[in-house]
């Protein structure tokens, strides 16, 4: 069932993205925001994404991406993993995990970050949700 994420206060409660109901375990909603499932939306609250959009942030350093995915079940090795599961062209796997060990920053619009993603079990929702709460890590 999936989850609203809704701006915490906002009157009517409007609902500014949905995340999938398989999201990692010890997923919070971005902050300023709650998580409410589906069923239990009360009459009245508002889909606007356009009204209130998620302010996501185009970069995250290396370390937050990290450690926002450990901290949500996801270890390093199980991205590398994956890079070398799914990109059969030795060249591309090359060129992903240079990106991957040795990028400073991470951006959110990198062209392997969706389909690692995906390959996750997350969707862009979730990603942008991640990129909004790794940014708060100190």
């Amino acid at each position: 069932m999936p989850f609203a994420i809704v701006i915490a206060g906002s009157s009517p409660p409007r609902v500014t993205a949905w995340v999938r109901d398989d999201v990692p375990h010890g997923w919070q909603p971005p902050p300023g925001t709650v998580a409410v499932r589906e069923v239990d939306l009360a009459h009245g609250w508002v889909s606007s994404p356009e009204d209130a959009p998620l302010s996501v942030p185009e970069t995250v350093t290396r370390w937050q991406f990290r450690r926002w995915l450990v901290d949500h079940g996801i270890t390093p090795e199980s991205v590398e993993a994956m890079i070398s599961a799914t990109i059969s062209d030795p060249l591309e796997r090359a060129r992903a995990l240079v990106d991957w060990r040795d990028g400073p920053i991470v951006r959110r619009d990198h062209p392997l970050l969706v389909p690692m993603a995906k390959a996750l079990g997350l969707t862009e929702s979730a990603v942008d949700a991640a990129f909004c709460e790794a940014a708060e890590l100190q």
